[in-house]
């Protein structure tokens, strides 16, 4: 880098804990891949207009954690009500 001198240099930075165990990640990437493949075969038998937003939707929801898709699934319906009464 210009300006900076060979020992301001401090190397990598420190590794952090990864926040899933491998096996954890594995299983978390099988999953997302199946929902990828369902939804885009759901695209394909159903004639879906817009082209991946199928596929969007089932990725956008996905969530490596049990507990955080329980904690958003229990407010989705509420919300979903609210915006559709205010909406209308």
């Amino acid at each position: 880098m210009p300006g900076h001198h060979a020992s301001e240099y401090r190397g990598s930075p420190a590794l952090e804990i990864p926040l899933m165990s491998i096996g954890q990640a594995q299983g978390y990437g099988i999953r997302l891949g199946s929902t990828a493949t369902v939804a885009k075969a759901l695209d394909f038998v159903f004639g879906i207009e817009h082209v991946g937003w199928v596929v969007g939707a089932g990725l956008f929801v996905m969530r490596p954690s049990q507990d955080v898709l329980e904690f958003r699934s229990k407010g989705r319906p509420l919300s979903v009500f609210l915006r559709a009464l205010t909406a209308s």
